[in-house]
Parts: structure tokens; sequence; C-alpha cells
């Protein structure tokens, strides 16, 4: 099969008015390989925590939780991938339990928590990832096949 030598790499900027005047930050989302969410579906399940006539159910409450959850992780996979110092705390391997998944989810959030993001920042930053699985955005080379 032909294919591409490069993968998208997206640079999202965040701006930030302080006294001294306009503050920018860059980050660089890279498109998540393929498989990555049906690997997050098995590594980092729903919780269930009940059950209706034997069947698990979960609660629209506890989805949204997990929505956003994975929601980090895959900012998080997508920051890593395109420059490792862009996220701190250590992925779980494929092996690991879903708490902890779980755990490293909280863990990214606390890092954007630090750095003092925003929820816009997020939306930003979630809208610069999907815009780099299209591929509009710059090539990195040896990521591709």
């Amino acid at each position: 099969m032909r294919g591409f030598k490069t993968t998208s790499v997206r640079e999202v900027i965040l701006t930030r008015q302080a006294e001294e005047g306009e503050v920018k930050l860059s980050f660089f989302l890279q498109a998540l390989p393929l498989g990555y969410h049906e690997l997050l579906a098995a590594v980092y399940p729903v919780k269930v925590t009940e059950y209706v006539n034997g069947k698990p159910v979960t609660s629209p409450a506890d989805q949204a939780a997990h929505d956003a959850m994975v929601g980090y992780l895959l900012l998080a996979k997508s920051l890593r991938d395109a420059d490792p110092a862009q996220i701190e705390t250590p992925e779980p391997g494929v092996g690991a339990t879903r708490d902890a998944w779980h755990a490293y989810a909280l863990a990214v959030q606390a890092e954007f928590v630090a750095a003092n993001l925003v929820v816009g920042d997020i939306q930003a930053l979630a809208k610069g990832l999907q815009l780099a699985n299209l591929g509009a955005g710059r090539p990195k080379k040896g990521a591709g096949a």
C-alpha cells in the first residue's frame, strides 16, 4: 500500500493579556495514530456503577465524566507525540489497569490546571487536534508509513 512519509502536526497558539503585554504559549498537536480510540476504549472503558434488570447501565453523569477524561487522554497522546516535553506525566502501558489510565487522565488534567489553562484553551487544543487529524498541519517527518 502507498503511504505518507510524514504525519500532520498542528500548532495552537494560546494568548493571555498580562501587565507586560500579550503572552503567547505554543502547543504542537500531532495527528493520532489509527486505532488509538479503539485502544482507549479497551484499556479505559466507562466504569459501570449500576445494573438494571441484570444489564450494565452507565449514568449520564458517569458517561460525561468519562468522556471528559478521554478528551484529556487524546490531547495528552497528541501533545506527547508532537513533543514529549509538552506532557510531564508518563503514559501507562497498554497492559495497565483501567484505574492506572484514570489516574493518568487525572494527572494530565492537573497539568492543564497547573498551566493555568481554562475551558476555552482546552477547546482550542481539541480543535487543533481535530484539524491535525484531518491533515491540516505541517508535516512531521519519519512518523508515517
